[in-house]
């Protein structure tokens, strides 16, 4: 049986804007893959485009912290394409986790209200 590879990313809530978008970048320039999630899918869009014209490996997906499921729903949607968060980073407070699964997700959202 051949185990499966998964591709590292850093999920970045929030960044469809300001400190959120400029984190994407960062990473990007670092030579991180990022997964972008925020409510405002058309401004994500761009974003990303923007990441993937300048070499980077860059996302979009539609969440809202506040929606239980929504961050477990991309986390799923990454793994589908053997991709894993390994950096978690929510604009108002910066989290670093390494790597986690479906169901740390959901312990993650509890104990820091998000």
């Amino acid at each position: 049986m051949t185990a499966t590879t998964f591709e590292p990313a850093v999920l970045i809530t929030g960044a469809s804007s300001g400190i959120g978008a400029g984190l994407a970048r960062e990473f990007v320039r670092r030579g991180l893959r990022v997964a972008l999630v925020a409510r405002r899918v058309e401004q994500l869009e761009t974003l990303a485009a923007e990441l993937r014209q300048a070499g980077g490996r860059a996302s979009a997906h539609k969440g809202d912290v506040t929606v239980d499921g929504d961050i477990g729903r991309v986390v799923a949607e990454l793994a589908a394409q053997n991709i894993v968060p390994s950096e978690f980073r929510k604009q108002s407070r910066v989290i670093a986790l390494s790597p986690f699964t479906l169901e740390q997700v959901g312990e993650i959202r509890r104990h820091h209200s998000i």
